[in-house]
């Protein structure tokens, strides 16, 4: 035991720069190549953490790639002249190599099984790489056990360089595990942070995915993908439904300090999703049935809130569908602003159910009762109907569960 303390010692130093080294290289990988994002403001406290992005990575990777170890050795022990048949290695083997067998079948990715390479390099040298005979020159002697750590090393890390895909997955799932990466959460913005994201949302005549209130409808915010927050000055939030034309998510770099992370109680909570539609995306002005760039919209709707549920192995349980219009009053006789927005939200309900709808879809209307705009009323024509066009809107909330 003395003898193991001792060694520790002599290469405690050692073991710790190698692990700060790999830590650095695991967060650098992360920030670098698959969010690329750097967070400002590390300090020497925070840093510390590199030794624990090294050790969750290790890990996993370890787990990986000694599975794969395991199966080679089992499989394979009686080749080597060191080693007798063995069948409790045998059935070793054969249970490793059916996990790795699974989990490529699972994935769809062969990919899975690159450590099975390694492991064989590495078996092929401690099984038949043979010590040089005794009064073997000096030189000669480090110069063979240098290649033979080299070789080792190169087995070891094959796996890494051979599926970098696969790496950054290892990778982002470490981060998640030490908190900086956080998947499918809600998260609370506070006035700064808003802004920040509201001035893109109104661009896009949107809200998110929160159903909120009249004065802070950005305030909470569900189904959000924090790819980086804790250390540092910046996080790095992911909206999944608010996507480009190309349909890659806005990322949003905001102030660390002003957001916070809400952990729902368990993934079978069903927070709802709300989006709200602007009815110049799906009307003419006063009227209810839908133009083609509102079929459109809804169209590429669905598709976003079905890839959602794939993704995130979710499933519907109720819809709801509110339309509402702005304080301008509907002056057709036998009309009024509420069946406006009534016709509206059904008009919305008939596409959604053509799209693949299948739950009956609760439908309500709002008229003009539940504005989020503050235009002021002496405003010119013109700029008020245009201040006015966020509450000429149809909300969508989606409830769903965990399957």
């Amino acid at each position: 035991m003395k003898y193991l303390f001792d060694l520790f010692k002599s290469y405690a130093a050692t073991l710790l720069q190698v692990t700060i080294t790999l830590g650095v290289i695991v967060i650098f990988s992360y920030w670098a190549f698959i969010i690329n994002f750097y967070p400002t403001g590390i300090t020497i406290s925070e840093s510390l953490l590199f030794v624990f992005a090294a050790m969750m990575f290790g890990i996993f990777y370890g787990l990986w790639y000694l599975v794969a170890l395991g199966a080679v050795h089992g499989l394979f022990h009686w080749c080597s002249e060191k080693i007798k048949f063995d069948w409790g290695l045998l059935i070793v083997g054969l249970a490793s190599a059916l996990v790795l067998g699974i989990a490529a079948l699972e994935t769809r990715n062969v990919k899975v099984l690159a450590p099975l390479l390694g492991a064989m390099i590495l078996l092929i040298i401690l099984w038949y790489w043979k010590p040089l005979p005794l009064y073997t020159p000096v030189a000669r002697v480090q110069e063979h056990q240098r290649l033979k750590i080299l070789i080792i090393t190169i087995a070891i890390v094959l796996p890494i360089i051979v599926v970098p895909d696969l790496t950054a997955n290892i990778i982002s799932n470490s981060m998640q595990r030490l908190g900086f990466r956080q998947m499918d959460v809600s998260v609370t913005l506070d006035s700064t942070n808003q802004n920040i994201v509201k001035s893109v949302v109104d661009e896009l005549n949107i809200t998110l995915n929160s159903c909120g209130n009249n004065s802070h409808p950005e305030q909470v915010v569900h189904h959000v993908n924090v790819l980086w927050h804790g250390m540092g000055e910046r996080t790095l939030i992911e909206m999944p439904f608010l996507t480009d034309s190309s349909g890659s998510p806005y990322q949003f770099e905001l102030n660390r300090a002003g957001v916070n992370v809400v952990r729902r109680p368990g993934d079978k909570a069903g927070v709802p999703l709300c989006f709200t539609l602007g009815n110049d995306l799906l009307f003419e002005s006063l009227a209810s049935t839908l133009t083609p760039e509102g079929t459109a919209t809804l169209t590429a709707f669905a598709a976003k809130v079905k890839g959602y549920l794939e993704e995130s192995k979710r499933q519907v349980v109720a819809i709801t569908v509110t339309g509402h219009t702005d304080r301008n009053p509907v002056l057709a006789s036998n009309d009024s602003n509420h069946q406006l927005s009534r016709r509206r939200a059904e008009s919305v309900v008939e596409q959604l159910k053509t799209l693949g709808a299948t739950l009956p879809i609760n439908i309500k209307a709002a008229g003009s009762q539940k504005p989020v705009s503050s235009c002021a009323r002496n405003l010119p024509k013109s700029e008020l109907k245009e201040c006015l066009a966020m509450d000429r809107r149809v909300q969508i909330v989606i409830q769903t569960k965990a399957l």
